[in-house]
């Protein structure tokens, strides 16, 4: 009696586990594709200076936000405020122009009379010609004057050009990541950043799937990822698929755009990116600002 009751246990047991196995398996069958990756801002900028020299002012701490054109450091720009200075002096200098639309105006008249006197026949004709190559002279000097004018404005813009080149301007909004430099330091051709600018509105999550899969993956197919900090699921649309399958790993990486708004989640949390496993029929068009 005993044998048969153990039997009899020792086939429930196999049915139980057999069951379960099927359970799991069709558990592991329905389960959703998903890989660990990072979260990375959309664009990632080592900010760097035009022009050499040593910073007289840096405008900005790391953490602060920042908007497009606004002014992160200054480098020493003492020469080109003299310069900017000068320029304007030049430019402001009227008396030769003054002077020979005066002269001008005086053969002009000369040349009129001697005109309407040689119509009288009172003067010779030398002199009429004498008086018309002077008043072409006197206009050519004019002329020659209001090109100077003009020369001397273009210069102003290119001295004020090359004040505004001595201060560094952000390209875009964001957030300021990392300070290379600070006032006093030298910068130099071989070493220019000053500042990492993040985009802080626009990120992305960065994960290396399997190429088999990752081949079935189309720009603008939905997907959803998961961040750490905090624990939360947001939308995301493939922005790009890598064209190239890493070797080590058999891998491909693909970058999603994150669609949050409010900084919900920062650049190199851990994420995790979940999608279907035919991907391709979520597909949606992009934003037309990442396309």
């Amino acid at each position: 009696m005993p044998i048969i009751q153990a039997r009899r246990l020792t086939l429930l047991g196999l049915l139980f586990a057999a069951v379960l196995g099927s359970a799991t398996s069709a558990r592991g069958q329905d389960s959703v594709p998903e890989f660990d990756g990072f979260i990375e801002p959309l664009y990632d900028i080592q900010l760097a200076a035009g022009e050499i020299g040593v910073i007289q002012s840096l405008e900005v701490e790391v953490g602060d936000a920042v908007q497009a054109g606004q002014t992160i450091a200054r480098l020493d720009d003492q020469l080109q405020q003299t310069a900017v200075h000068v320029a304007e002096t030049a430019a402001a200098m009227h008396g030769a122009l003054d002077a020979a639309q005066v002269e001008y105006e005086l053969h002009r008249h000369r040349t009129e009379q001697i005109r309407q006197l040689s119509k009288e026949g009172l003067t010779r004709p030398d002199e009429l010609r004498r008086a018309e190559a002077d008043l072409k002279m006197a206009a050519s000097r004019w002329l020659a004057a209001k090109e100077e004018i003009a020369m001397r404005h273009e210069e102003l813009e290119k001295a004020k050009q090359m004040l505004r080149r001595r201060s560094v301007t952000a390209p875009m909004s964001g957030v300021i990541a990392q300070i290379f430099r600070k006032a006093g330091e030298y910068v130099s051709p071989t070493d220019p950043d000053i500042v990492r600018l993040i985009s802080d509105d626009a990120l992305v999550a960065a994960v290396n799937v399997p190429a088999r899969l990752a081949v079935r993956v189309q720009r603008g197919d939905r997907v959803q990822v998961v961040t750490t900090v905090p624990p939360q699921s947001l939308t995301a649309t493939i922005l790009t698929v890598a064209p190239v399958i890493d070797g080590q790993s058999g891998t491909i990486q693909l970058r999603a755009l994150v669609q949050s708004e409010g900084r919900v989640c920062r650049p190199g949390d851990r994420c995790t990116m979940r999608f279907a496993t035919r991907p391709t029929q979520q597909a949606q068009r992009l934003p037309r600002t990442v396309q």
